[in-house]
């Protein structure tokens, strides 16, 4: 592959108010080549048209026992993307590219062992990370108004609940939250696990992005996990192995 990055197209003007904070704007074909070590992390707006990709016989499956509409149209969405973006990572058409599934519910490419892969999707936005390391998740949330307690419950550890409740107001509540869930959740989806397991970390959360990592199960990994902000309040998160020595950024505006 040839590393050289290629030049950006410029961002259309229906997007503008939706790419903030999301990276390099550019089109699919302005991916530059992956390297060892380093992740991609790809937002595609809602407003961007995507070429549909049809699913799998397993997706297809899954598509079947959901109801709600809006996320029946996510998850064909968010598979399309992911499928357009592995296929320039493999130099082949979208619809060879094969998705599969792990015993740990991990989506893995069984025809590159070197890549890995996580989805993510929230209220039309969609969030692919790919990166060429052991292990990676991604999460978007869209923060609630207000501090959710039957969800800090769930998913805080006694340490990070007190740290919580300690917080002077609603709003910082409700922020600290739900990074805490985006980056536990893309912990999980990194490694492999339930939802029920987020109080087997313990992370202390910065307001400047970065998180330390107090606690966490055994994983047979080194892991190290970030966030950022972007427009209406979402949060986007980050979780790799420790060999990851540069993340880039980009939103996809153009397939």
């Amino acid at each position: 592959m040839n590393s050289k990055l290629k030049m950006c197209e410029p961002v259309a003007p229906s997007v503008s108010e939706d790419i903030q904070s999301s990276g390099s704007v550019c089109a699919l074909g302005a991916l530059p080549s992956l390297m060892q070590g380093e992740v991609w992390v790809c937002q595609v707006p809602k407003a961007v048209a995507v070429p549909h990709v049809a699913l799998s016989v397993s997706e297809q499956r899954r598509f079947e026992t959901m109801s709600h509409l809006g996320r029946r149209s996510e998850f064909v969405r968010g598979r399309s993307i992911l499928r357009c973006i592995l296929g320039q990572l493999m130099q082949c058409a979208a619809a060879d590219v094969r998705i599969d599934v792990d015993a740990r519910g991990r989506l893995k490419l069984p025809d590159i062992k070197d890549v890995s892969l996580s989805l993510s999707h929230a209220q039309g936005v969609i969030l692919v990370a790919v990166g060429r390391v052991a292990a990676v998740g991604v999460d978007v949330v869209m923060p609630g108004p207000c501090p959710n307690l039957e969800l800090s419950k769930r998913i805080l550890t006694s340490n990070e609940y007190r740290t919580w409740s300690h917080l002077k107001s609603v709003e910082a509540q409700a922020v600290y939250v739900y990074r805490a869930w985006a980056l536990k959740e893309a912990l999980i989806k990194c490694v492999g696990g339930r939802v029920w397991d987020m109080k087997k970390w313990s992370l202390d959360i910065h307001l400047d992005g970065s998180t330390k990592m107090l606690e966490c199960p055994a994983v047979g990994l080194n892991l190290g996990v970030r966030y950022w902000s972007g427009v209406d309040r979402r949060v986007c998160a980050l979780a790799s192995g420790l060999e990851m020595h540069q993340v880039n950024r980009y939103c996809v505006t153009r397939f």
